[in-house]
């Protein structure tokens, strides 16, 4: 007994004492038939499988309407191998349509329920798609109770004074579902907003807000009211309420974010600073010389703050510089998807997709991150053009050409990767962690279709006892 709970047993062949491992193992759904080796292990998922002696196992997975899943792992002594969050694939995902009629493009409106979706280039031809009304969070189970998307609604009808409109920009905000389209209607240039808190999407005109065109326009999900433009080198602050426009608070600038009400900026000096929204300076105590010398002071720039002390890097001209100690530069990165909790960082370029761990060092200081938290987790493809977290980010859902793959990401030993469907040749996706579609367009019809990924009401089991799936079992020395 007391062998036992300090991992260790008698090996049968030999009567001399090992130390041993333990496998834990989390599925989705649960209550999936175990084996190992070949033979088949008395608990269904989640379970832990204790006391196995160094060496190579093979674990395989059975439930009803899913796939077999197998993976060969490694145990070795006083460790756990966690195989968390095991996804396995249906024999045949849920699909429905959610359009009658045919589109040739999706633009997501990231962090909301809303996806727009057009079938030409004038305004009368956007429509938008409310994915789910509402959603809870159950204080025991932890469930998702999502309502049935909506028909794609007009954005305009076609005697609308703006239905000819000709779009050609569409600026958003992640977590925001407001948004503003720009395009031409004769020789002016019109900036639209529209506010899905009317139910009508009636557009609001905010042209005079922007006497130029501008080269950025952000906001803070939190603070709708109001909106800033880039433009020259200098910020303007724009009131939507009450149509007034406060321009040049702040000058000299490659780039800005807005987090929490408040502005930062990375001046053309390459200084980092922090201003209200009256453009008064505020104290920010972060540091960014590791990555200085990397800056381009000609090129505008998008911060990527953590949070209202940590810099995480900057994107410029197509490349990541990456706040480590020394400082790091990704060449030709497409895009990111941040997850807050977990505090992980998507980062995809044309080729291949990488995580980044972005923890902060200390609490008021510059994140410096450990160059090996950047992990590659996908290579040698030929065009990614999306990538999203799925499942607390133990898989990646990805556009790679006009295909949808989906791959463990934090899975030991060679990650288990599925296509999911082809879509229409030159559109994107979107991928909600709401419901648990993934929605595109048919090659075939261009209708939106929403495709299963995680089961739609799943309750997923974290842990089973005081053995945390996340920890290693360090065994003690007697």
């Amino acid at each position: 007994m007391i062998m036992y709970v300090l991992g260790r047993v008698i090996n049968p062949e030999t009567q001399k004492v090992v130390r041993t491992g333990l496998i834990y193992i989390s599925s989705l759904p649960n209550q999936s038939s175990v084996y190992l080796n070949g033979k088949l292990h008395p608990e269904k998922s989640p379970t832990i499988i204790r006391d196995l002696p160094r060496g190579i196992y093979t674990i395989k997975l059975f439930h009803e309407g899913y796939k077999p899943y197998e993976k060969t792992v490694t145990v070795i002594e006083k460790e756990a191998v966690t195989l968390n969050r095991i996804l396995l694939r249906p024999r045949n995902r849920k699909k429905e349509v959610l359009s009658d009629l045919a589109f040739n493009k999706i633009i997501p409106i990231k962090g909301t329920p809303l996806i727009l979706v057009s079938k030409g280039k004038n305004l009368k031809d956007f429509f938008v798609l409310k994915l789910y009304q509402a959603y809870e969070e159950t204080l025991h189970t932890k469930s998702i109770i999502a309502s049935k998307e909506s028909a794609p609604k007009p954005l305009c009808s076609a005697d609308s004074f703006y239905s000819k409109m000709e779009v050609s920009d569409i600026f958003s905000v992640e977590k925001s579902s407001a948004f503003i389209i720009q395009g031409s209607l004769g020789r002016q240039d019109w900036f639209l907003w529209f506010d899905p808190k009317n139910n009508d999407f009636s557009p609001i005109n905010i042209s005079s807000l922007f006497p130029t065109k501008p080269e950025q326009i952000f906001w803070d999900y939190n603070d709708e009211k109001n909106i800033f433009a880039l433009q020259d080198g200098y910020l303007n602050r724009a009131d939507i309420n009450d149509k007034a426009l406060y321009p040049k608070i702040i000058n000299n600038l490659l780039g800005y974010t807005i987090f929490e009400k408040e502005i930062y900026t990375l001046l053309k000096d390459l200084s980092l600073k922090k201003w209200d929204y009256k453009g008064k300076e505020q104290e920010l105590s972060t540091d960014i010389s590791s990555i200085r010398k990397l800056v381009n002071r000609k090129k505008k720039i998008k911060i990527l703050l953590e949070n209202k002390n940590s810099i995480t890097g900057f994107v410029q001209n197509g490349n990541l510089l990456l706040n480590h100690l020394p400082p790091t530069a990704i060449p030709g990165v497409g895009g990111f998807d941040w997850d807050e909790k977990q505090k992980n960082l998507l980062i995809w370029t044309k080729n291949k997709i990488a995580c980044l761990k972005t923890e902060s060092a200390q609490a008021n200081s510059l994140t410096v991150k450990d160059p090996k938290s950047l992990k590659w987790l996908i290579d040698g493809k030929k065009n990614i053009i999306q990538a999203f977290w799925v499942y607390k980010n133990s898989h990646i859902l990805y556009l790679n050409s006009d295909s949808i793959y989906l791959t463990e990401a934090q899975i030991k030993g060679t990650a288990v990767e599925s296509k999911i469907t082809d879509v229409k040749k030159g559109s994107k996706i979107y991928y909600s962690d709401i419901t648990g579609n993934a929605y595109y367009l048919d090659p075939e019809t261009g209708k939106v279709i929403a495709i299963e990924i995680i089961p739609y009401l799943s309750i997923i089991p974290e842990s089973i006892s005081n053995d945390s799936p996340e920890h290693k079992e360090k065994g003690k020395d007697s």
